[in-house]
């Protein structure tokens, strides 16, 4: 089989190769630096230099293919509006180049790899592949953009594109710092569990007060009740189906987290600018 995949420099899009590789498939990869696709070239995988703007690279990595993996975002959150725009052009437009190329070129399977913050804010309520994002309100513009990009995924599909059901992944990595290692600029972790030590009655209390204080003043306040139950754990995806159909299984959290974390470790990534990222040594392969 030949396969296209966008982001496969990225953490699950070069998993994702390389597994096809492993499995013996052909494998094609849009990638905007060269200098980042060593990996993929050591792979055996065909090195398309473009980016999800350019129509013709594209074109050239579906060409012949028997399916596409597009995987590739930009994924950041707190960014200023000045940097809306790029990343609208790469989650929004780029999503809906790529798929539509796929549309046009006939291409048998496609598989469109999504986020969790699709569902956005569920107010508590445990959410499965159906929910549908009430589109009142976004947590960030990251979320707005996936959400947008997962419409146009699901338009294109009633128009013909073929690949099935829409799915999601569950990147939730908030203990990333804490296996790596690395120091964080607030809260210190447990040495012990790599745990947050965040005092939570204290941050509740001082959300409550900000809440109240701004109610009166106008302000944003600083402390959303979405960013409280973030602290605390709680299951927001009901993930049966994927049980059933896929065979997937889910995972404690420090094995979710060490294993972008030796792979971050494995590709030298800088953090913030800073040194590449060290690994706690509870992390395993």
């Amino acid at each position: 089989m030949r396969v296209f995949v966008t982001g496969a420099t990225g953490f699950i899009g070069g998993h994702v190769a390389r597994l096809l590789r492993e499995r013996g498939d052909d494998v094609s990869a849009l990638v905007r630096s060269p200098a980042k696709a060593a990996a993929l070239e050591k792979l055996g995988c065909k090195i398309i230099t473009g980016e999800l703007s350019d129509q013709a690279a594209i074109a050239a990595g579906l060409a012949g293919c028997d399916a596409l993996i597009h995987g590739a975002a930009v994924y950041e959150v707190g960014i200023p509006k000045s940097e809306h725009r790029r990343m609208y052009e790469a989650n929004v437009l780029g999503t809906e180049r790529v798929l539509s190329a796929a549309l046009e070129a006939g291409t048998p399977k496609v598989v469109y790899i999504s986020t969790i913050a699709v569902f956005g804010n569920t107010h508590g309520e445990v959410v499965d592949e159906t929910y549908e994002h009430p589109a009142k309100s976004f947590t960030s513009y990251y979320e707005e953009t996936k959400h947008e990009a997962h419409g146009a995924a699901k338009r294109l599909i009633a128009a013909g594109l073929l690949g099935g059901e829409l799915t999601t992944m569950r990147g939730l990595m908030t203990t990333l710092a804490g296996v790596a290692g690395r120091s964080r600029p607030s809260a210190p972790y447990r040495a012990a569990s790599c745990a947050p030590s965040l005092p939570l009655g204290r941050c509740w209390a001082s959300s409550w007060a900000s809440r109240r204080t701004c109610a009166s003043l106008s302000p944003r306040p600083t402390g959303s009740r979405f960013g409280r139950r973030r602290t605390r754990p709680s299951p927001s995806l009901d993930t049966r189906r994927a049980s059933s159909r896929l065979d997937y299984a889910t995972c404690w959290w420090r094995s979710a987290s060490c294993r972008p974390a030796l792979w971050a470790r494995s590709t030298s990534i800088p953090c913030g600018g800073q040194r590449p990222l060290g690994v706690n040594s509870r992390c395993r392969p």
